[in-house]
């Protein structure tokens, strides 16, 4: 999190431990180093490089309960950052979360289990879980964290010896460049090959400037772009860039005029995680960060939606009357937008059915090539 406790920025030191056994220590090993222990806390809790005032800061505390994390983690991890970020998601989600931010791969059954347990029954927070995953690595997963700590550290060095802006609108493009550094001496060199890229963008270098977005109250002319498919495609490993540098697709987006965001919404879709109300919820929150207005776009079935297809979800089936079906559609719509407003993300804009060339809402044996029934 950015702390509102900025302390005077000294200058800053580059350490760097491929060879780090215990993130408590560096440099002169009879000498605590709680700054790259602070470090390993954002990486893990935040999945970013920390920002120099923040560093500073907590590691000032840390000092006071004489290097005891367990002593600071709790506060650390109380942040508007991590609820706007990460408030929305399950237990699963969250802990699974702290491991690819940490190690770039998904838990193991057993730790997972055992820490979504641990954290519904109280006897851990998600910031002490953070802690364990990060005192706990071995092997792989040691070196995957001795480098990610390196490429953080050069990081916030980095960019504080060039004057680059590191806020909220950067953090994410600074996520998925961290997010590329695997347990690989390669991937060290190319993370930082592609530092001055980055800085240079956060610097106002590269032609990455608002174009004109938000649209005005009065304005009627939309640029619209359907991003539902962007969190699926970066949980599978895909990047965005511009220019040759890694960035974080809706601030491109934004960045070239785009004011709209369209997302697609399915009810019940069994066979995705994706286009569901969680992830849709995620969708539009960076849409948020990046003043973009929002259209949802109500599929009103399980699955794709189009001139050919507009499957009635599994859940209505049981539905007697068109009048039930009618009240159904009217609550699903009616509670999904008022959940969406109460996180304070309700859409612009809502967009009644898909491709609705055909009638909405028929079985699957009139669906293939079904026509309008206008009485």
């Amino acid at each position: 999190m950015m702390s509102d406790k900025l302390l005077p920025m000294l200058g800053l030191v580059f350490l760097v431990s491929l060879r780090q056994v215990s993130f408590a220590q560096s440099g002169d090993e009879n000498e605590p180093n709680y700054r790259d222990q602070v470090q390993t806390m954002y990486v893990a809790y935040y999945g970013r490089p920390g920002d120099a005032g923040g560093l500073d800061y907590w590691a000032s505390e840390l000092e006071k309960v004489n290097g005891k994390l367990l002593g600071i983690i709790d506060a650390f991890g109380n942040s508007k950052e991590f609820q706007n970020r990460f408030g929305d998601l399950d237990d699963q989600e969250l802990v699974n979360n702290l491991y690819r931010q940490m190690l770039g791969r998904d838990a193991d059954s057993g730790g997972l289990n055992f820490y979504v347990t641990a954290l519904r029954e109280g006897r851990f927070t998600l910031a002490t879980i953070a802690l364990n995953v990060a005192d706990g690595t071995q092997n792989l997963d040691e070196m995957i964290k001795a480098n990610k700590l390196r490429a953080a550290n050069a990081f916030t060095e980095a960019y504080v010896e060039a004057g680059a802006a590191y806020g909220e609108f950067q953090i994410d493009d600074a996520k998925l460049w961290l997010a590329e550094v695997d347990s690989t001496a390669a991937s060290i060199t190319a993370a930082l090959d592609r530092l001055p890229g980055l800085l240079e963008m956060f610097s106002g270098g590269t032609p990455l400037e608002p174009e004109g977005n938000p649209a005005p109250e009065n304005q009627h002319i939309w640029r619209g772009v359907d991003l539902s498919y962007v969190n699926e495609l970066e949980d599978c490993g895909a990047v965005y860039r511009f220019e040759g540098n890694i960035a974080e697709p809706y601030r491109i987006f934004a960045a070239k005029g785009a004011n709209l965001v369209r997302l697609r919404l399915w009810h019940n879709p069994g066979w995705t995680e994706y286009s569901t109300l969680a992830d849709v919820t995620r969708s539009i929150r960076r849409a948020r960060q990046h003043e973009m207005a929002v259209l949802l776009d109500f599929h009103y079935s399980d699955d794709w939606a189009h001139p050919g297809k507009q499957i009635i979800p599994a859940a209505w089936r049981t539905a007697n009357t068109t009048e039930e079906l009618a009240q159904r559609l009217h609550d699903y719509t009616y509670e999904t937008l008022m959940v969406l407003n109460t996180r304070d993300l309700l859409p612009e804009y809502v967009q009644v059915g898909n491709e609705i060339n055909t009638e909405l809402l028929v079985t699957e044996e009139l669906a293939e090539g079904a026509v309008i029934n206008w009485e």
